[in-house]
C-alpha cells in the first residue's frame, strides 16, 4: 500500500529530502496550519487536537516552546513587523 501511495503521489521524482525530524509535544493529535517567519526562523504551527502552538526554530531543528490553552487552534499566521499572531478559532465559536 504504501509503495502503491508513493507512487500515486511520484513522491520519488520530488526533489525534497528529509532534514530533520523533530518530535512535537502535544501527542499525535490534529495539527492544522502552519505559518513561517523567515526572518526569524521560527516555524509556527496550530496544534488542534491539543489545544496549543508549538514553536520551531527552523535553522537550530529544535522546539523553541509552546503556546497553551489555546482551545480549539485552528490556524495561525505570523507577521513579522509589529510582530502579530493571528489565531483562528473554529467556526462555531462565538466572540463576544
Amino acid at each position: 500500500m504504501q509503495n502503491q501511495l508513493r507512487q500515486a503521489l511520484a513522491v520519488d521524482k520530488l526533489p525534497l529530502k528529509v532534514l530533520a525530524d523533530i518530535p512535537l509535544t502535544g501527542g499525535t493529535t490534529r495539527l492544522d496550519y502552519q505559518s513561517l517567519d523567515s526572518a526569524s526562523g521560527r516555524l509556527y504551527i496550530a496544534h488542534l487536537g491539543s489545544d496549543l502552538m508549538t514553536v520551531v526554530d527552523v535553522n537550530k531543528q529544535a522546539i523553541v516552546g509552546d503556546v497553551k490553552d489555546l482551545k480549539h487552534v485552528h490556524g495561525v499566521l505570523a507577521v513579522p513587523e509589529p510582530i502579530v499572531f493571528m489565531l483562528q478559532p473554529p467556526a462555531r465559536m462565538n466572540w463576544r
